[in-house]
C-alpha cells in the first residue's frame, strides 16, 4: 500500500500509463515544483505499457519520495486517492470527455488539464477548472503552484465543477 506523505500537497492522475497520457510530463512538472521547495505528492493511479520507463524516470529525477506509482487499484480504493488528493491533473494529448475527470469533479475536487479534443467541454478554464496547453510541464507546474497558493481558488473551482458535472450528467 504506497503511503501518502503527509503534509505533502497531494496531486492525483488515474488512467492507463501509455504514451498518450503524458504521465512522464507530470513527472517533469512535479520536478519543477521540487525544485522550487514545494512538497508536492504525485500519485498515478493505474498500470500499462510505460510503467517501467515511468518508473525509471522517478528513480533518474531522484523523486522517489515525491512520486508514487499504485499499479491497478480497485473502483473503490481509486474513490479513496479522489478523497485524499488536493489537486486532479491530467496532461494527456488525446482524449474525448475522460471520464476520470467527470468523476474528479464530481467530488469537487479541482482539475487542470490540457486544452484538446473534448476536455474544453467539460472544463471552463478559471471557471471549474484549469486548462494549459499539452507538452507543456512548465504551463502544468504553474498551474499547480497557483493551486497550491490559493486555497479560495481550489475551493471555487472544486465547488463550481462539482455543480457542472450535477447539473450536466446526472440527469
Amino acid at each position: 500500500e504506497p503511503s501518502l506523505n503527509e503534509g505533502a500537497f497531494q496531486l492525483l492522475t488515474v488512467g492507463r500509463l501509455a504514451a498518450a497520457k503524458a504521465q512522464h510530463l507530470l513527472i517533469a512538472a512535479v520536478k519543477l515544483l521540487v525544485g522550487q521547495g514545494r512538497r508536492v505528492q504525485l500519485t498515478l493511479v493505474g498500470d500499462g505499457p510505460n510503467r517501467k520507463s515511468l518508473e525509471a524516470m522517478v528513480e533518474r529525477e531522484g523523486l522517489a519520495g515525491s512520486v508514487v506509482l499504485t499499479g491497478s487499484v480497485s473502483h473503490h480504493k481509486v474513490a479513496d486517492y479522489y478523497r485524499k488528493t488536493h489537486v486532479f491533473v491530467m496532461g494527456s494529448f488525446a482524449e474525448g470527455v475522460p471520464v476520470v475527470l467527470m468523476e474528479a469533479m464530481a467530488m469537487g475536487v479541482p482539475c487542470v488539464s490540457t486544452w484538446i479534443m473534448g476536455i474544453p467541454e467539460l472544463i471552463e478554464h478559471d471557471v471549474d477548472g484549469l486548462l494549459i496547453p499539452p507538452a507543456d510541464p512548465k504551463a502544468i507546474a504553474d498551474a499547480i503552484a497557483r493551486l497550491m497558493d490559493d486555497p479560495a481558488l481550489r475551493e471555487r473551482l472544486g465547488k463550481a465543477s462539482r455543480e457542472k458535472v450535477k447539473a450536466k450528467y446526472n440527469d
